[in-house]
């Protein structure tokens, strides 16, 4: 991609939805730029499309019309076979509920996204123990996904999202399993490695501590995306 181009441009993206013999319209006409470095909190409604929204800037679904371009590539001209693979190099997930595999061990769930973009030699393992250094994790390498907490099953996933060095984040709701504290700490553990790798971030969340440290805050509604409003009692229920 080139310097200066946005990591993430989307353009009059529309996505509807057939459901009992009616069509729901979920995005109308979205327009939305991410830069370099941003870590984007995106606000709204259950059911307004914050995670539709999310499944096509990852190219996971395709819309009905309008355009996503991922670090300077636009999804629609790929196959299905080349979004999966761009997917795979390009971008990071990490889910309310983990996704870690149970039948693979904390350092083999950190190993997969480099198992599958060909990178898993001698390099490709020390930096899988040096996300795993990271989050605090190092001394579970061997231990599988059910004998950790929950706030250590998402800072494994943290260490698989960021280990191949993608050019996006994408998070839904990340610390929407874990209690407050637990919560904290695994935010914590977030921004500050992605704060050091420079790495771009939109996280679907309602943790008013990312919205806190949130560059900028958007807000889904009435199918589209714009700048949220600075509300001086955002913190109240």
């Amino acid at each position: 991609m080139q310097d200066g181009q946005p990591i993430v441009s989307v353009k009059s993206l529309t996505k509807s939805f057939s459901e009992g013999g009616t069509t729901r319209t979920v995005l109308s006409g979205v327009d939305l730029q991410i830069e370099r470095g941003e870590l984007v909190v995106m606000l709204g409604r259950s059911g307004a499309g914050k995670s539709t929204l999310l499944n096509l800037i990852s190219g996971l679904d395709v819309p009905d019309s309008g355009t996503v371009t991922l670090g300077g590539t636009e999804l629609g001209g790929l196959s299905e076979r080349a979004r999966t693979l761009y997917r795979r190099r390009h971008l990071g997930f990490v889910f309310q509920s983990f996704n870690l595999i149970p039948t693979l061990t904390v350092f083999e769930n950190v190993m997969l996204p480099l198992e599958l973009n060909g990178r898993a030699d001698d390099s490709g393992e020390a930096r899988a123990m040096t996300y795993l250094e990271k989050v605090g994790l190092a001394d579970r390498r061997d231990s599988y996904p059910d004998r950790l907490s929950g706030g250590e099953q998402q800072r494994v996933a943290i260490a698989r999202a960021l280990v191949h060095e993608p050019l996006l984040i994408l998070a839904d709701e990340p610390t929407g399993n874990l209690d407050f504290r637990t919560g904290q700490a695994v935010m914590e553990v977030y921004l500050e490695l992605i704060r050091e790798q420079d790495t771009t971030m939109l996280i679907v969340t309602h943790d008013m501590d990312f919205l806190d440290r949130a560059d900028r805050l958007l807000e889904m509604r009435d199918g589209k995306v714009r700048d949220a409003d600075v509300v001086e009692n955002r913190r109240a229920p």
